[in-house]
């Protein structure tokens, strides 16, 4: 069997409740591990 190379769409929800700031940093750590990710 043998791997494809077409990328799926990947969707992410942030549920945050009384703090906005972590819904900002999850959605920054997550830019960067893809960025991470594609480098590979």
């Amino acid at each position: 069997m043998t791997m494809s190379n077409t990328v799926r769409p990947l969707n992410v929800l942030f549920l945050c409740t009384h703090n906005s700031a972590r819904s900002i940093l999850d959605k920054l750590s997550l830019q960067q591990s893809a960025r991470d990710l594609a480098k590979c």
